[in-house]
């Protein structure tokens, strides 16, 4: 046999093997069919063991208090992010006004002498 008789058989190999594999991965391929049919015979099988391994699941205490952490944490998101948004609308607000804003000023200083204060109290003990 020649090189090119080996070339041709070759690429005809490639060929029916491409064929085989295109037409069974394809939408309208028979194992589409034929898993489709199983699955529909068995179809009430298939759904009793997913009724029983949801009801099983739903039943569960794990399961209970996932679902309650993960509805407390989604919220506290939520209502954390509207709030913060809230807060911050509020803080500039009273930023803006030069008074409000010499009050609060006044009112940190006074905490940290506050606090300075009582620091040097303590560390004469």
């Amino acid at each position: 046999m020649s090189e090119f008789d080996d070339k041709v058989i070759g690429m005809i190999g490639e060929a029916v093997n491409e064929a085989i594999i295109k037409n069974l991965t394809s939408y309208s391929s028979p194992l589409c069919k034929l898993v489709n049919g199983a699955v529909e015979r068995n179809e009430g099988k298939i759904r009793a063991v997913a009724d029983k391994a949801v009801d099983e699941l739903t039943d569960g205490d794990a399961f209970k208090d996932s679902m309650i952490e993960a509805i407390r944490s989604t919220l506290a998101r939520a209502l954390i992010k509207q709030f913060g948004g809230q807060l911050e609308k509020q803080v500039n607000e009273l930023k803006a006004n030069p008074a409000t804003r010499a009050r609060m000023t006044l009112a940190v200083e006074s905490l940290m002498a506050d606090v300075v204060v009582k620091k040097q109290g303590e560390s004469k003990c």
